[in-house]
């Protein structure tokens, strides 16, 4: 879907939406609401990929709530590979995941907190928050790595603060998620 990008696979699931415009001319309902073409097309891809948006989704509403009902997009990759870049079109934070057979120490998300400082985050299996408005980027690792993105780019516009932020956690030391064994994508 971002032909710039390089992955075996990269889909983006877009949060339905209610009341989309109707703009085409066609007949097409959802519930009682009228839907455009793209927003068709959005519906049969979010339905087609429903068990890993579920999961997903379970699995934000334990970290963040407010932002599980917040986020407009997921990202879901495969083998992601970028050179640092910023994410223009967002207007919040977002949250990475990364899951998969890959090198230990590798596949880190990278973020530029300063000219002189880079914050190497490990994603495997945690949920982390940082700021893609910052240059950011995955660095290198051999295997198989999936990624899940969850962002932001409509609504509020939260001024950026800081690259990177602290994870929540339940009791000392105890991450505020780590995937459950069934998630499996």
């Amino acid at each position: 879907e971002r032909p710039k990008v390089s992955a075996v696979g990269y889909v983006i699931l877009q949060r339905p939406t209610v009341g989309d415009d109707h703009d085409d001319g066609d007949d097409a309902v959802a519930g009682s609401k009228r839907m455009t073409s793209k927003a068709k097309l959005e519906a049969a891809k979010l339905q087609r990929f429903r068990g890993i948006w579920t999961k997903a989704m379970q699995a934000m509403e334990q970290v963040d709530p407010k932002f599980a009902s917040q986020f407009t997009a997921l990202a879901v990759t495969k083998n992601f590979r970028g050179s640092p870049h910023i994410d223009t079109l967002n207007v919040a934070p977002f949250y990475g995941l990364s899951l998969g057979e890959f090198t230990d120490g590798g596949g880190k998300l990278c973020v530029e907190c300063s000219p002189t400082e880079v914050a190497e985050i490990d994603t495997r299996g945690k949920l982390a928050k940082v700021d893609g408005r910052f240059p950011h980027w995955v660095s290198d690792y051999e295997g198989t790595r999936y990624s899940l993105i969850y962002y932001v780019t409509s609504g509020e516009v939260i001024p950026q603060t800081t690259a990177v932020f602290k994870p929540a956690v339940r009791q000392e030391g105890e991450p505020s998620w780590v995937p459950p064994r069934s998630f499996v994508l």
